[in-house]
């Protein structure tokens, strides 16, 4: 994911889905970028101040998180959907504070993985959200 700036990684992301890479993954790996990348919208007098900072990319976007939970949502209904797929969506979704979807999430991720090595962070967490 780190291969230099946002705009470059999706740019490649894209590129790989032209060239008819697993859509799922591709869906994923977007999905990842604007979870990474974390913006969420500003207050209205932080805009003002700060406008001159954002590109047009960035004034479109205003919320990566919820950009991100589309992205794992496409990419759920494709073919072969990754269980890491889950891992993120319940990420995402306790950075929301929407810890009932993130407790799902959660847990379909550990029904689903075949022994994913970070069983015992997610056991962990799913504690701390209960």
């Amino acid at each position: 994911m780190r291969v230099g700036t946002f705009k470059t990684t999706r740019e490649l992301l894209k590129m790989l889905e032209e060239d008819g890479h697993n859509s799922s993954e591709i869906l994923f790996f977007q999905g990842e970028l604007y979870r990474q990348r974390g913006k969420t919208p500003q207050s209205k007098s932080d805009n003002r101040l700060l406008s001159f900072l954002n590109s047009d990319d960035d004034k479109k976007q205003e919320n990566d998180f919820e950009t991100a939970l589309g992205y794992y949502a496409k990419a759920l209904n494709s073919p072969n959907p990754l269980p890491a797929i889950y891992r993120s969506i319940g990420l995402t979704q306790q950075r929301l504070g929407n810890l009932e979807e993130a407790k799902k999430a959660f847990s379909t991720y550990l029904s689903l993985a075949n022994d994913p090595k970070d069983r015992q962070i997610i056991k962990y967490m799913l504690e701390r959200i209960s």
